[in-house]
Protein backbone atom coordinates (compact mmCIF):
# COMPACT_ATOMS: atom_id res chain seq x y z
CA UNK A 1 0.00 0.00 0.00
CA UNK A 2 2.83 2.08 0.27
CA UNK A 3 2.38 3.66 -3.28
CA UNK A 4 4.98 6.61 -1.81
CA UNK A 5 8.03 4.13 -2.08
CA UNK A 6 6.55 2.28 -4.95
CA UNK A 7 6.92 5.45 -7.16
CA UNK A 8 10.16 6.41 -5.97
CA UNK A 9 11.86 2.94 -6.55
CA UNK A 10 10.21 3.29 -9.99
CA UNK A 11 12.17 0.29 -12.21
CA UNK A 12 14.96 0.21 -10.18
CA UNK A 13 13.70 -3.36 -8.69
CA UNK A 14 13.99 -5.08 -11.86
CA UNK A 15 17.72 -3.84 -11.99
CA UNK A 16 19.42 -6.94 -11.13
CA UNK A 17 17.44 -8.97 -13.96
CA UNK A 18 18.24 -6.48 -16.13
CA UNK A 19 21.81 -6.54 -15.48
CA UNK A 20 21.13 -10.70 -16.67
CA UNK A 21 20.11 -9.62 -19.88
CA UNK A 22 22.51 -7.42 -20.68
CA UNK A 23 25.19 -10.59 -19.76
CA UNK A 24 23.43 -12.56 -22.75
CA UNK A 25 25.51 -12.96 -25.60
CA UNK A 26 24.80 -16.53 -26.91
CA UNK A 27 21.86 -19.57 -27.07
CA UNK A 28 22.90 -20.86 -24.26
CA UNK A 29 23.09 -18.24 -22.01
CA UNK A 30 19.99 -16.93 -23.61
CA UNK A 31 18.52 -19.88 -22.37
CA UNK A 32 20.05 -19.95 -18.91
CA UNK A 33 18.21 -16.35 -18.40
CA UNK A 34 14.87 -17.86 -19.78
CA UNK A 35 15.00 -20.52 -17.30
CA UNK A 36 15.97 -17.96 -14.50
CA UNK A 37 13.03 -16.05 -15.47
CA UNK A 38 10.46 -18.72 -14.94
CA UNK A 39 12.08 -19.75 -11.39
CA UNK A 40 10.82 -15.58 -10.27
CA UNK A 41 7.74 -15.91 -11.90
CA UNK A 42 8.33 -14.78 -15.85
CA UNK A 43 7.45 -16.39 -18.51
CA UNK A 44 9.32 -16.05 -22.05
CA UNK A 45 9.20 -17.75 -25.02
CA UNK A 46 7.40 -21.03 -24.08
CA UNK A 47 5.47 -22.45 -21.26
CA UNK A 48 6.55 -25.08 -18.49
CA UNK A 49 5.08 -26.65 -15.64
CA UNK A 50 4.71 -30.11 -14.18
CA UNK A 51 1.23 -32.21 -13.98
CA UNK A 52 0.21 -35.72 -14.22
CA UNK A 53 0.51 -37.68 -17.18
CA UNK A 54 -2.82 -37.89 -18.49
CA UNK A 55 -2.14 -41.32 -19.61
CA UNK A 56 -0.78 -42.72 -16.30
CA UNK A 57 -2.67 -39.83 -13.59
CA UNK A 58 -1.74 -42.01 -10.60
CA UNK A 59 2.39 -42.00 -11.08
CA UNK A 60 3.90 -40.29 -13.31
CA UNK A 61 4.28 -36.49 -12.61
CA UNK A 62 5.62 -35.03 -16.17
CA UNK A 63 7.01 -32.01 -17.11
CA UNK A 64 5.25 -30.38 -19.58
CA UNK A 65 6.12 -27.34 -22.44
CA UNK A 66 3.62 -26.10 -24.64
CA UNK A 67 3.43 -22.98 -27.05
CA UNK A 68 4.27 -19.19 -25.71
CA UNK A 69 5.98 -16.24 -25.67
CA UNK A 70 3.35 -13.88 -27.22
CA UNK A 71 2.62 -10.79 -25.94
CA UNK A 72 -1.07 -10.16 -27.80
CA UNK A 73 -4.04 -13.01 -26.71
CA UNK A 74 -3.34 -15.44 -29.54
CA UNK A 75 -2.01 -15.84 -33.04
CA UNK A 76 -4.73 -14.62 -35.11
CA UNK A 77 -4.27 -11.24 -33.49
CA UNK A 78 -0.93 -11.13 -35.45
CA UNK A 79 -2.04 -12.64 -39.03
CA UNK A 80 -5.66 -11.21 -38.88
CA UNK A 81 -6.06 -8.09 -41.41
CA UNK A 82 -8.82 -6.58 -40.38
CA UNK A 83 -8.73 -2.58 -39.35
CA UNK A 84 -9.67 -3.37 -35.75
CA UNK A 85 -6.92 -6.15 -35.53
CA UNK A 86 -4.56 -3.61 -37.29
CA UNK A 87 -5.29 -0.86 -34.99
CA UNK A 88 -4.68 -3.05 -31.85
CA UNK A 89 -1.34 -4.17 -33.48
CA UNK A 90 -0.25 -0.78 -33.59
CA UNK A 91 -1.60 0.02 -30.84
CA UNK A 92 0.78 -3.02 -29.10
CA UNK A 93 3.80 -1.37 -30.25
CA UNK A 94 3.29 1.76 -29.10
CA UNK A 95 2.85 0.48 -25.64
CA UNK A 96 5.58 -1.85 -26.28
CA UNK A 97 7.56 0.95 -27.25
CA UNK A 98 6.23 2.80 -23.98
CA UNK A 99 7.44 0.22 -21.01
CA UNK A 100 10.59 0.01 -22.60
CA UNK A 101 11.36 3.60 -22.46
CA UNK A 102 10.18 2.91 -18.89
CA UNK A 103 12.95 0.23 -18.84
CA UNK A 104 15.78 2.99 -20.04
CA UNK A 105 16.11 2.89 -23.32
CA UNK A 106 15.60 6.08 -25.81
CA UNK A 107 12.76 6.49 -27.79
CA UNK A 108 14.19 5.78 -31.26
CA UNK A 109 15.50 2.84 -29.03
CA UNK A 110 12.57 1.55 -27.83
CA UNK A 111 10.30 2.10 -30.85
CA UNK A 112 12.49 -0.30 -33.19
CA UNK A 113 13.18 -2.58 -30.21
CA UNK A 114 9.34 -2.65 -30.34
CA UNK A 115 8.73 -3.24 -34.37
CA UNK A 116 11.31 -6.21 -34.05
CA UNK A 117 9.79 -7.47 -30.82
CA UNK A 118 6.35 -7.64 -32.75
CA UNK A 119 8.37 -9.71 -35.57
CA UNK A 120 9.33 -11.77 -33.73
CA UNK A 121 6.20 -12.81 -31.91
CA UNK A 122 4.59 -13.11 -35.10
CA UNK A 123 7.30 -15.62 -36.02
CA UNK A 124 6.42 -17.34 -32.91
CA UNK A 125 2.34 -16.78 -33.64
CA UNK A 126 3.02 -18.32 -37.00
CA UNK A 127 4.25 -21.70 -35.35
CA UNK A 128 1.72 -21.75 -33.04
CA UNK A 129 -1.83 -23.47 -32.80
CA UNK A 130 -4.96 -21.72 -32.97
CA UNK A 131 -7.03 -21.90 -29.20
CA UNK A 132 -9.51 -24.77 -30.64
CA UNK A 133 -6.45 -27.02 -31.79
CA UNK A 134 -5.30 -26.64 -27.91
CA UNK A 135 -8.78 -28.11 -26.68
CA UNK A 136 -8.25 -31.45 -27.64
CA UNK A 137 -5.60 -33.10 -24.75
CA UNK A 138 -4.77 -35.94 -26.86
CA UNK A 139 -3.94 -33.73 -29.78
CA UNK A 140 -2.01 -31.93 -27.24
CA UNK A 141 0.16 -34.94 -25.93
CA UNK A 142 3.55 -36.09 -27.28
CA UNK A 143 5.48 -38.09 -24.86
CA UNK A 144 9.01 -37.61 -25.17
CA UNK A 145 12.62 -38.28 -22.83
CA UNK A 146 15.23 -35.32 -23.29
CA UNK A 147 17.26 -36.27 -26.19
CA UNK A 148 13.95 -36.86 -28.17
CA UNK A 149 13.86 -32.62 -27.40
CA UNK A 150 17.31 -32.29 -28.83
CA UNK A 151 16.83 -34.05 -31.82
CA UNK A 152 13.52 -32.05 -32.44
CA UNK A 153 15.53 -28.80 -31.89
CA UNK A 154 18.79 -29.63 -33.67
CA UNK A 155 21.55 -26.78 -32.84
CA UNK A 156 20.06 -25.90 -29.44
CA UNK A 157 21.22 -26.95 -26.30
CA UNK A 158 18.44 -27.38 -23.59
CA UNK A 159 20.59 -28.35 -20.01
CA UNK A 160 21.40 -24.52 -19.44
CA UNK A 161 17.42 -23.73 -19.82
CA UNK A 162 16.88 -27.01 -17.06
CA UNK A 163 19.37 -26.13 -14.65
CA UNK A 164 18.44 -22.62 -14.63
CA UNK A 165 14.68 -23.81 -13.78
CA UNK A 166 16.12 -25.99 -10.99
CA UNK A 167 14.97 -29.29 -13.47
CA UNK A 168 18.54 -30.75 -12.93
CA UNK A 169 17.56 -33.55 -15.31
CA UNK A 170 14.12 -33.97 -17.06
CA UNK A 171 12.62 -37.53 -16.78
CA UNK A 172 9.83 -37.52 -19.43
CA UNK A 173 8.51 -34.57 -21.15
CA UNK A 174 5.09 -33.44 -22.34
CA UNK A 175 5.82 -31.61 -25.46
CA UNK A 176 2.28 -30.31 -25.83
CA UNK A 177 3.24 -28.74 -29.54
CA UNK A 178 6.24 -30.30 -31.36
CA UNK A 179 5.79 -27.88 -34.52
CA UNK A 180 6.26 -25.15 -32.32
CA UNK A 181 9.37 -26.41 -30.66
CA UNK A 182 10.43 -27.76 -34.18
CA UNK A 183 10.15 -24.32 -35.46
CA UNK A 184 11.86 -22.80 -32.41
CA UNK A 185 15.25 -23.90 -32.74
CA UNK A 186 16.23 -22.01 -36.03
CA UNK A 187 13.79 -19.26 -34.29
CA UNK A 188 16.48 -19.08 -31.63
CA UNK A 189 19.73 -19.41 -33.58
CA UNK A 190 18.58 -16.77 -36.29
CA UNK A 191 16.96 -13.85 -34.52
CA UNK A 192 19.89 -11.48 -33.40
CA UNK A 193 21.02 -10.96 -29.20
CA UNK A 194 19.63 -7.47 -29.33
CA UNK A 195 16.22 -8.32 -30.41
CA UNK A 196 16.46 -11.15 -27.56
CA UNK A 197 17.48 -8.83 -24.92
CA UNK A 198 14.53 -6.27 -25.80
CA UNK A 199 12.15 -9.23 -25.82
CA UNK A 200 13.29 -10.46 -21.87
CA UNK A 201 13.21 -6.90 -21.19
CA UNK A 202 9.63 -6.44 -22.71
CA UNK A 203 8.53 -9.75 -21.12
CA UNK A 204 10.12 -8.91 -17.76
CA UNK A 205 8.53 -5.30 -17.14
CA UNK A 206 5.32 -6.76 -18.56
CA UNK A 207 5.38 -9.48 -15.71
CA UNK A 208 5.87 -7.05 -13.10
CA UNK A 209 3.92 -4.11 -14.67
CA UNK A 210 1.31 -4.30 -11.22
CA UNK A 211 3.96 -3.98 -8.91
CA UNK A 212 5.70 -0.90 -10.03
CA UNK A 213 5.36 2.84 -10.02
CA UNK A 214 2.38 4.24 -10.97
CA UNK A 215 3.16 5.55 -14.85
CA UNK A 216 4.56 1.76 -15.43
CA UNK A 217 0.95 -0.04 -14.01
CA UNK A 218 -1.60 2.46 -15.34
CA UNK A 219 0.38 2.06 -19.11
CA UNK A 220 -0.31 -2.11 -18.29
CA UNK A 221 -3.98 -1.58 -17.81
CA UNK A 222 -4.36 0.96 -20.61
CA UNK A 223 -3.77 -1.66 -22.92
CA UNK A 224 -4.20 -4.99 -21.15
CA UNK A 225 -7.43 -3.42 -19.73
CA UNK A 226 -8.89 -1.13 -21.74
CA UNK A 227 -7.40 -1.43 -25.33
CA UNK A 228 -8.05 -5.27 -24.97
CA UNK A 229 -11.05 -5.87 -22.65
CA UNK A 230 -12.96 -2.67 -22.70
CA UNK A 231 -12.15 -2.07 -18.97
CA UNK A 232 -12.50 1.40 -18.28
CA UNK A 233 -10.10 1.79 -14.75
CA UNK A 234 -8.76 -0.35 -12.71
CA UNK A 235 -10.02 -1.76 -8.99
CA UNK A 236 -9.09 0.29 -6.03
CA UNK A 237 -5.31 -0.32 -5.07
CA UNK A 238 -6.49 -1.62 -2.10
CA UNK A 239 -8.50 -4.26 -3.88
CA UNK A 240 -5.15 -5.21 -6.27
CA UNK A 241 -3.09 -5.71 -2.81
CA UNK A 242 -6.03 -8.28 -1.05
CA UNK A 243 -6.19 -10.18 -4.19
CA UNK A 244 -1.93 -10.26 -4.21
CA UNK A 245 -1.46 -11.48 -0.50
CA UNK A 246 -4.46 -13.83 -1.58
CA UNK A 247 -2.62 -15.05 -4.56
CA UNK A 248 1.14 -15.51 -2.50
CA UNK A 249 -0.28 -16.49 0.91
CA UNK A 250 -4.12 -17.61 0.35
CA UNK A 251 -4.60 -20.17 3.32
CA UNK A 252 -3.44 -17.03 6.15
CA UNK A 253 -5.61 -14.20 4.25
CA UNK A 254 -7.91 -17.53 4.49
CA UNK A 255 -8.05 -17.91 7.91
CA UNK A 256 -8.47 -14.18 8.93
CA UNK A 257 -11.76 -14.31 6.25
CA UNK A 258 -13.27 -17.40 7.79
CA UNK A 259 -12.56 -16.50 11.11
CA UNK A 260 -14.87 -13.35 10.64
CA UNK A 261 -16.98 -14.94 8.32
CA UNK A 262 -17.18 -18.74 8.67
CA UNK A 263 -16.87 -20.27 12.44
CA UNK A 264 -16.65 -23.38 13.12
CA UNK A 265 -19.73 -23.95 14.29
CA UNK A 266 -21.18 -22.93 10.82
CA UNK A 267 -19.17 -25.67 9.04
CA UNK A 268 -19.88 -28.14 11.44
CA UNK A 269 -24.05 -27.51 10.92
CA UNK A 270 -22.60 -27.66 6.60
CA UNK A 271 -20.94 -30.94 7.41
CA UNK A 272 -24.31 -32.31 9.50
CA UNK A 273 -25.82 -31.57 6.80
CA UNK A 274 -23.97 -33.24 3.94
CA UNK A 275 -23.39 -36.67 6.17
CA UNK A 276 -27.07 -36.49 6.61
CA UNK A 277 -27.87 -36.37 2.97
CA UNK A 278 -24.90 -39.18 2.58
CA UNK A 279 -26.67 -41.57 4.93
CA UNK A 280 -29.95 -40.83 3.07
CA UNK A 281 -28.43 -41.30 -0.16
CA UNK A 282 -26.77 -44.98 1.30
CA UNK A 283 -30.21 -45.92 2.42
CA UNK A 284 -31.46 -45.19 -0.78
CA UNK A 285 -28.60 -47.37 -3.10
CA UNK A 286 -29.48 -50.37 -0.44
CA UNK A 287 -33.14 -50.70 -1.60
CA UNK A 288 -33.71 -49.67 -4.73
CA UNK A 289 -35.26 -52.85 -6.83
CA UNK A 290 -33.90 -51.67 -9.99
CA UNK A 291 -30.28 -51.76 -9.27
CA UNK A 292 -28.66 -54.76 -9.82
CA UNK A 293 -26.16 -56.23 -6.88
CA UNK A 294 -22.51 -55.26 -8.88
CA UNK A 295 -23.75 -51.76 -9.42
CA UNK A 296 -25.03 -51.06 -6.32
CA UNK A 297 -22.02 -52.37 -4.51
CA UNK A 298 -20.11 -49.51 -7.42
CA UNK A 299 -22.50 -46.93 -6.28
CA UNK A 300 -21.80 -47.92 -2.44
CA UNK A 301 -17.71 -47.30 -3.52
CA UNK A 302 -18.31 -44.45 -4.82
CA UNK A 303 -20.00 -42.69 -2.17
CA UNK A 304 -17.65 -44.21 0.31
CA UNK A 305 -14.48 -42.22 -1.65
CA UNK A 306 -16.46 -38.75 -1.90
CA UNK A 307 -14.50 -36.60 -0.58
CA UNK A 308 -16.61 -33.74 1.64
CA UNK A 309 -14.75 -30.41 1.35
CA UNK A 310 -16.73 -27.01 3.50
CA UNK A 311 -15.56 -23.63 3.85
CA UNK A 312 -12.03 -24.43 3.94
CA UNK A 313 -9.31 -27.25 4.57
CA UNK A 314 -8.95 -29.03 7.68
CA UNK A 315 -5.54 -28.58 7.67
CA UNK A 316 -4.37 -24.88 6.55
CA UNK A 317 -1.07 -24.24 4.11
CA UNK A 318 1.89 -24.01 7.06
CA UNK A 319 3.77 -21.03 5.80
CA UNK A 320 6.24 -20.31 8.88
CA UNK A 321 9.69 -21.09 7.34
CA UNK A 322 8.99 -18.48 4.41
CA UNK A 323 10.78 -15.50 4.90
CA UNK A 324 8.75 -12.46 4.23
CA UNK A 325 10.76 -9.14 5.43
CA UNK A 326 11.47 -5.82 3.92
CA UNK A 327 13.64 -3.47 6.34
CA UNK A 328 10.95 -0.56 5.96
CA UNK A 329 7.86 -1.76 5.40
CA UNK A 330 6.90 -5.82 6.59
CA UNK A 331 7.67 -4.88 9.86
CA UNK A 332 4.58 -6.45 11.16
CA UNK A 333 4.22 -10.63 12.85
CA UNK A 334 2.42 -12.83 10.31
CA UNK A 335 0.10 -13.28 10.29
CA UNK A 336 -1.32 -10.18 12.00
CA UNK A 337 -4.22 -10.30 14.66
CA UNK A 338 -8.11 -9.98 13.45
CA UNK A 339 -8.23 -6.74 14.83
CA UNK A 340 -5.67 -5.89 12.09
CA UNK A 341 -8.57 -6.14 9.50
CA UNK A 342 -9.97 -2.72 8.73
CA UNK A 343 -13.98 -4.34 8.15
CA UNK A 344 -15.32 -1.08 7.32
CA UNK A 345 -13.21 -0.61 3.58
CA UNK A 346 -12.43 -4.67 2.93
CA UNK A 347 -9.05 -3.51 3.69
CA UNK A 348 -5.92 -5.20 5.52
CA UNK A 349 -4.01 -2.76 7.68
CA UNK A 350 -0.44 -3.44 8.42
CA UNK A 351 -0.41 -6.94 6.34
CA UNK A 352 2.69 -7.40 5.09
CA UNK A 353 2.49 -8.21 0.94
CA UNK A 354 4.75 -10.62 -0.34
CA UNK A 355 5.93 -10.76 -4.17
CA UNK A 356 7.92 -14.06 -5.10
CA UNK A 357 10.99 -13.14 -6.88
CA UNK A 358 10.76 -9.23 -6.18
Amino acid sequence: MDQARINADGITPLAPEFARIDAIHDVPTLLDEIGHLKQTGVSALFGFGFSADIKDPKSTIICRLSQGGLGLPEPGYYQRTDPATKAIRDAYVAHVTKMLTFAGETSDQAGADAAAILALETQLAGVSKKPVELRDPLANYHKMTFLDLGALTPGVTWEPYFVAADVKRPGSLNVGQPDFFKALGPILTSTPMPVWKAYLRWRLIRSEAGYLSSPIENESFHFYGTTLRGIPEMQPRWQRVVSATDNALGDSLGQLYVAQTFPPEAKARALAMINNLKSVLRDDLGSLPWMTEPTRKQALAKLDAMRVKVGYPDKWRDYRKLDVSSPAMWLTPWPPPPSTIDTTRGNLASVPIPRNGA
